[in-house]
């Protein structure tokens, strides 16, 4: 996995017993749960994008086809019970030719940005990702406990 500075990243970590009923301890549902609120960032009307869930790639989300964010997602076991993370990171700029030299036999064809597509600012997209992920929800930015 290749970040750049101008990645957004992101993490959801969430009990499983917090979870709806239809998602605890299903890794393919809550990926399209958590990818849902990308999703909905990118198709914001700040953005506009075209974007979608591959079914054969259920970590994946694309734009034009081209991958423009990759998560990652793990249970385990914690004082609290069972814990759900996942973790992504959106495409905003990138350096083509940067990727070239780190991965010649990558092909850059398949990758997209949002900045390829649409001249917005990072903290532009950085807060319809705020809104997407926390529209209607508690939330809080915190740090993590060793519990």
């Amino acid at each position: 996995m290749l970040h750049l500075p101008s990645d957004l990243t992101y993490s959801v970590m969430v009990r499983d017993d917090n979870l709806p009923s239809h998602l605890q301890g299903k890794i393919k549902a809550c990926y399209q749960h958590v990818c849902d609120y990308v999703i909905r960032t990118l198709q914001n009307d700040k953005i506009g994008l075209p974007a979608e869930q591959p079914a054969e790639s259920p970590n994946d989300i694309r734009v034009y086809g081209c991958k423009i964010s990759g998560n990652a997602q793990v249970r385990f076991k914690s004082s609290q019970g069972v814990v759900f993370l996942q973790h992504g990171t959106l495409l905003y700029d990138y350096d083509i030719n940067l990727l070239r030299d780190l991965i010649p036999d990558k092909n850059p064809g398949a990758i997209g940005w949002v900045k390829k597509w649409r001249d917005v600012s990072r903290e532009t997209l950085y807060m319809a990702m705020v809104d997407s992920f926390t529209k209607g929800k508690e939330w809080m930015i915190g740090e993590i406990s060793k519990d």
